[in-house]
């Protein structure tokens, strides 16, 4: 199957494209070939998307609809989001830090979502569906880009 046109971020100073066949690829070697000396070349997974973070509050807004009770209380979906967050950086070792809130007591620093990768984003996603699955609340499981 052909490639459509690449998918392409530039700018003077920067450019992205996203390597989806064999001519995404050959512009994107062009434009090592002519990069300055001195720049940097970074590959990366792509950001998280749009239907995984749909995804993501589905299954927020499941827990939070849910009878289910957590530390003695049912909670909204900000909740089972930081919740979930943090017990994924917990499973995974990404070390969610506990710091001194400005007015005493401990405040959970999260990585945002927005922030994350598309892989990574998939890892929390699976998290959160074996958790709420494994605490008998049943969330959809389709597949999500």
């Amino acid at each position: 199957m052909a490639e459509n046109r690449p998918l392409v971020r530039s700018t003077e100073r920067s450019a992205a494209i996203v390597l989806e066949g064999e001519l995404s690829r050959r512009v994107a070697r062009s434009w090592v070939d002519k990069a300055p000396a001195g720049w940097v070349v970074t590959l990366e997974d792509a950001p998280r998307t749009l239907p995984q973070s749909d995804k993501f509050w589905a299954i927020c807004s499941d827990l939070a609809g849910s009878t289910l009770t957590w530390d003695g209380e049912r909670l909204d979906k900000q909740a089972w989001h930081d919740l979930l967050i943090h017990a994924w950086m917990t499973a995974t070792n990404k070390s969610p830090r506990l710091i001194t809130g400005l007015e005493g007591g401990r405040v959970s620093l999260l990585l945002s979502t927005r922030r994350l990768r598309k892989g990574e984003m998939s890892e929390l996603l699976e998290y959160a569906v074996v958790w709420a699955t494994a605490h008998g609340i049943n969330v959809e499981k389709e597949e999500t880009p």
